[in-house]
């Protein structure tokens, strides 16, 4: 559900004792605590346009969580910043996208598991040599949640056959999500959502943000401050798990054909031409039927 862009009052820093991370939350018109997150951006470290530093007084500022979730990279630091997520955005030998966020540890030791297989030319914006399927293995060795990211586009699911998708939508579900991204067409966003429905799968907004401060901020996933999940689980798990078994807004604000063509620019600026290239291949694979088209008759269903 989209709802309204509407400020934060009152904004208090969440802080568990000998945690390196921490989030922001506060007050809506009517009192309710919430805490809201963009689980999808990036940073200099990759493709995006602000250093981490930026990024922290972002989230102050508007009182937005954001997750850092570079290319195939997790910058590590002596200390984590308030209101940042850690997270990567992974690419599998087939060209599809995997998401995930956890403590900056976990990222830290993610990265090492799955920096032998990059590619020794731009490791950052080429995919991993690691299949979809083992990409996903990878992940929930280290964490407990991955994201399916712009499943309409040629760099989502929906780039493979339905037949290939359902095997990993099928080992996936239960702890994934899915997500409304800002960069994309209504159409393709309705396709997830469906998908999401169709699997039974959280749907959350994300911007997909790599520049300009108010995008990072004008797409998020809000909820009420009621972290379900008590115990050792650190605090960025216990914020995921309640996100994935709790009802929870979705704020999307569409971006503009000047921004996205903007996001584009600042893609090349970052890492050359590479990624648009292979971006404009798999569009031209797709307009010859070599890709399938994503479309709903192209969604693989859950077995019963």
């Amino acid at each position: 559900m989209t709802i309204h862009n509407k400020p934060l009052q009152q904004q208090e820093l969440l802080h568990v004792p000998d945690e390196e991370e921490a989030l922001f939350m506060g007050r809506d018109q009517d009192g309710v605590v919430r805490i809201r997150a963009n689980l999808h951006s990036h940073s200099t470290h990759s493709d995006g346009q602000y250093s981490l530093e930026e990024l922290s007084q972002f989230a102050e500022k508007h009182c937005t969580n954001i997750a850092v979730t570079d290319h195939n990279v997790f910058a590590w630091r002596h200390k984590w910043l308030p209101g940042l997520i850690p997270g990567m955005e992974l690419t599998s030998r087939e060209g599809i996208d995997f998401v995930t966020w956890g403590t900056q540890k976990e990222m830290h030791r993610l990265f090492e598991d799955i920096r032998p297989y990059r590619a020794k030319r731009n490791p950052l914006f080429q995919p991993l040599h690691l299949s979809a399927t083992e990409v996903i293995a990878a992940v929930r060795e280290r964490v407990p949640f991955i994201l399916h990211p712009h499943y309409g586009s040629v760099d989502g699911l929906s780039t493979i056959p339905p037949d290939e998708q359902q095997p990993l939508l099928a080992s996936t579900h239960t702890f994934a999500f899915l997500e409304e991204n800002a960069l994309l067409s209504e159409q393709k966003n309705a396709l997830a959502n469906h998908v999401a429905l169709e699997w039974k799968i959280p749907f959350i907004a994300t911007g997909d943000t790599h520049r300009d401060e108010k995008q990072y901020v004008s797409t998020y996933t809000e909820m009420p401050f009621v972290l379900l999940v008590n115990g050792p689980m650190p605090l960025v798990h216990r914020f995921l798990k309640t996100l994935h078994t709790s009802f929870h807004n979705n704020v999307l604000r569409p971006t503009s054909t000047m921004e996205k063509v903007q996001t584009g620019t600042q893609v090349i600026v970052r890492n050359g031409f590479s990624p648009i290239v292979r971006f404009c291949l798999r569009v031209a694979e797709r307009c010859m039927g070599i890709r399938p088209k994503a479309a709903m008759k192209n969604v693989p269903r859950p077995l019963l």
